[in-house]
């Protein structure tokens, strides 16, 4: 027996990627499934419905049962007939997938009107329709004396902790985080659980990110939805689960103890300047030590920063002006300057940073000897960046294996 048999679940965004996985796997766990789509670009523009037909005739060719749906999710009619296709074909809707999306990326300064309404309309406005639609059928059930049901939302790294020229994006997957803590807290009566996932994979939306690695795989993913779509999840709800590869964990909104005046008088805003420290500092503020850094690892690190001048790419660094000062906790801080012009690495704090990346200097030795990928490092929080922009553009700037390469024939 599946752990889904007798379901039926919906999946948006289910004809590529992570949506597909999804829906393949709650169909082999015995689940009726409907594979929406409407097939479109990454950023939404076209559409095919080819896509989401894939996907069931994969399903059917297992042994699964599944429809296809082309509607949008961006609209609330659309969401309707979502949901009422499934109705239709199986007499209910038991679990819903919040998954599709779209990227539009760009910085504040250059993101046009329509790229900021495109992608809140299919990731928050489609999340909200697809989540109300399917209330309204869970409630039609409860009334009838059949209480229960499964949301899944979509957010992501970019919503939940930022990411450099999203805004559109990271704002809509906050949004969704918002949805979640609130429907589980409305939709409990019914019976119906509300959790969310944030996934990090490489897909077709994720293909040119390089801080997605490529073994991070959408089917990684879907274990987790699977669980969550399942009784095994029942007292589950309100909770945000990260996914990267084969690491799960939670995100956990907190609030700091706070620092409360005594009195009637206001605070002044010198004041909180004076305590700011205290007003925001939590238990756990202060890293854990690191681990005795093994001999060598200095050298390591000194050879790799001397050697950035003769692996810098101009070209890859048209218009890019930065003062990066990496701070290796327990060893020699680094000053890399970086123009068009060229590159100057410094031992040493040197100018008004505009990027400060903190790490510890076993970490980064190992990133210099490629024991190490540095984009897993930093999704692990072993390595803190002041400004993504400037992290993300060092990577693309450097030819990192040839530095790499100079490091170890000096060895």
């Amino acid at each position: 027996m599946g752990l889904l048999d007798g379901k039926v679940a919906i999946v948006t965004g289910a004809g590529g990627g992570i949506g597909r996985c999804h829906a393949l796997l709650l169909a082999r766990e015995g689940a009726r499934v409907v594979v929406n789509d409407v097939g479109g670009a990454r950023d939404g523009r076209g559409e095919d419905r080819s896509m989401a037909d894939a996907v069931v005739e994969e399903i059917r060719a297992a042994g699964g049962e599944a429809l296809a749906n082309h509607d949008s999710v961006a609209s609330f009619e659309g969401a309707g007939r979502i949901v009422q296709a499934a109705v239709d074909a199986y007499g209910r809707a038991d679990i819903l997938v919040n998954n599709a999306g779209i990227l539009r990326d760009k910085t504040l300064l250059k993101m046009a009107p329509d790229m900021w309404e495109a992608v809140l309309a299919v990731h928050l406005t489609g999340t909200f329709a697809c989540g109300q639609a399917y209330a309204r059928h869970v409630k039609e059930r409860a009334d009838a004396g059949d209480r229960g049901g499964r949301i899944i939302n979509t957010s992501s790294y970019a919503g939940l902790m930022g990411n450099y020229g999203q805004s559109n994006y990271a704002a809509a997957k906050a949004g969704i985080y918002g949805l979640t803590r609130v429907w589980a807290l409305e939709l409990a009566k019914l019976g119906v659980t509300v959790n969310c996932i944030a996934p990090m994979a490489k897909t077709r939306m994720t293909r040119d990110i390089a801080m997605v690695p490529e073994d991070m795989r959408p089917e990684q993913i879907s274990p987790m939805v699977l669980f969550l779509a399942s009784d095994l999840a029942a007292e589950v709800t309100g909770r945000v689960f990260g996914i990267h590869g084969q690491q799960l964990f939670a995100y956990e909104m907190i609030v700091t103890e706070g620092v409360t005046k005594e009195g009637n008088a206001l605070w002044t805003a010198q004041e909180i300047a004076e305590r700011l420290d205290a007003i925001v500092a939590k238990e756990s503020a202060a890293p854990p030590p690191a681990p005795p850094a093994p001999a060598g690892d200095a050298e390591v690190i000194a050879r790799a920063f001397a050697r950035l001048p003769e692996v810098f790419l101009p070209e890859r660094a048209r218009g890019w002006t930065a003062n990066i000062l990496f701070d290796i906790r327990d060893g020699t801080p680094w000053t890399v300057s970086v123009d068009e012009s060229g590159c100057r690495a410094q031992e040493g704090k040197h100018g008004q940073p505009t990027c400060v990346v903190t790490v510890d200097q076993a970490t980064y030795a190992a990133i210099v000897r490629g024991e190490e990928k540095p984009e897993k490092a930093f999704l692990a929080g072993k390595i803190r960046a002041s400004n993504l922009g400037d992290m993300m553009k060092f990577g693309a700037a450097f030819d990192m294996k040839k530095a790499r390469a100079l490091a170890e024939a000096e060895a």
